[in-house]
């Protein structure tokens, strides 16, 4: 689903709290609790 691209899925867990999947070229990357704001200085990479 996300080759030659980025993707970044949320999932609201009403247990546990949102959660967040980013997949590069159909591999996951990174995950976080998304909700915070995004420094100034940051790409769209690091938005996202």
């Amino acid at each position: 689903m996300s080759a030659g691209t980025l993707c970044y899925a949320m999932f609201a867990n009403p247990k546990s709290g949102n959660q967040g999947v980013i997949v590069r070229d159909g591999q996951t990357v990174g995950g976080d609790h998304p909700g915070g704001t995004p420094w100034g200085d940051a790409g769209p990479v690091e938005v996202l």
